[in-house]
């Protein structure tokens, strides 16, 4: 009886064992179909994402216009970029790396970014244009702002005689302009002062009246542009009032004397 009782229980392990080996197995299969379903999931998603990627990775174009040159205060002047995409979405204009202008775009409708207002100088502005999958692309263009106006001389000494060794006989000028550099001022074709100036000033200098003769006085002014005005001015030197007098009674009396000569032989010889 003990070996049935032992036999009954040695058959119920072995058969416990078996089934639990069975449902161990089909476990296992379980698992491997969902693992398999997730792979094949996750693969379906990736493959998805590529498809979409390949498709809508496409970069915007956008055209490149030519650097521009342009003279200050001309208007109407502007920077014009056309871009396309089929999925168009923002753009930003940066002037010197400083963001400048920021808005949505249309698909070949032109980004005009106005320039007019610049003051003399060069500038660089580059603009992004970005699509719904923020792909993007950009251009560059170069700015250079130039001064053509000659610096103004507004007011201008006259012509005149000095007397010699006269005192505080002065030229005056008065001259502006945005960009100011530098002056000369000639006399009968020398340098003799030189310097900066300011963007509105009046010129004043000496003149020399240590000398008997006639002098070109000529102011000549420079911008950053190396644009020039210039203007002279002609100055006499002459005896003064006093040595004039002297000479003119002098000659009187010289004249009168010679008279007085002459008269005294003719009746010497009569």
């Amino acid at each position: 009886m003990g070996l049935s009782v032992s036999g009954f229980v040695l058959e119920q392990y072995y058969l416990n064992e078996v089934n639990i080996s069975l449902v161990s197995m089909n476990n296992n299969q379980r698992n491997i179909k969902v693992l398999s379903f997730c792979l094949l999931f996750v693969s379906l998603i990736l493959i998805s994402f590529s498809l979409t990627t390949s498709v809508y990775a496409v970069l915007p174009t956008i055209s490149s216009p030519d650097d521009i040159t342009f003279n200050e205060g001309d208007t109407g002047k502007k920077i014009s970029w056309t871009a396309y995409s089929e999925n168009p979405f923002f753009y930003e204009v940066y002037q010197d790396d400083v963001l400048v202008e920021l808005g949505y775009w249309i698909s070949n409708y032109p980004i005009t970014h106005s320039i007019s207002h610049l003051k003399v100088g060069d500038y660089e502005f580059v603009v992004h244009v970005f699509d719904d999958f923020f792909e993007s692309n950009n251009d560059t263009v170069l700015v250079h702002v130039r001064d053509f106006a000659a610096p103004t001389i507004y007011t201008s000494p006259e012509d005149k005689i000095v007397e010699l060794n006269s005192t505080e006989q002065y030229i005056e000028w008065s001259a502006i302009d945005p960009y100011p550099a530098s002056f000369e001022l000639k006399l009968n074709g020398i340098v003799v002062d030189s310097g900066a100036w300011v963007g509105e000033v009046r010129f004043q200098f000496l003149i020399d009246t240590t000398e008997l003769g006639t002098f070109t006085y000529c102011l000549s002014l420079t911008d950053e542009s190396n644009n020039t005005a210039s203007d002279c001015v002609i100055i006499e030197v002459v005896e003064t009032t006093k040595t004039r007098s002297s000479s003119i009674i002098i000659s009187i009396i010289a004249i009168m004397t010679l008279l007085a000569i002459t008269r005294l032989v003719k009746r010497r010889f009569r």
